[in-house]
């Protein structure tokens, strides 16, 4: 199944250099065949994803309009991914297209994008 990619919400609002990188060094927009579904998951009118986007952000800069989902069925907690969906919101960032300048390298990476889940993990009681 393929989903428009600007359509999808995102539940992160900071991408990693090193795994976008690593994404454009297999990335063929000409042959998907390697390129793995990203998981979705739909709460309320939002459908996110719930990974994947450093593959999403490289195939929405390589041109593609839609990119091959899966519905995500793993036992995850749902109120954290919705807390995340919430604070990219807030912060106006919406899709991948968002996250073009917010691209960090390994040491703010952890700190501003893990270091957000930590806390938020902590005050949800995780």
């Amino acid at each position: 199944m393929d989903y428009l990619i600007l359509e999808l919400q995102v539940s992160q609002f900071y991408l990693s250099q090193a795994k976008v990188e690593a994404v454009k060094a297999w990335f063929n927009p000409d042959d998907l065949l390697s390129f793995v579904p990203v998981p979705i998951k739909k709460i309320g009118n939002r459908v996110f994803l719930t990974d994947g986007h450093s593959r999403a952000w490289v195939a929405y800069q390589a041109g593609l309009k839609s990119i091959p989902v899966i519905w995500d069925e793993d036992d995850l907690d749902w109120n954290f991914y919705l807390a995340c969906v919430t604070a990219c919101e807030e912060r106006h960032i919406l899709t991948v297209a968002d996250l073009t300048e917010r691209q960090l390298g390994k040491k703010e990476y952890e700190d501003k994008w893990l270091g957000f889940c930590r806390k938020l993990a902590d005050e949800l009681g995780q």
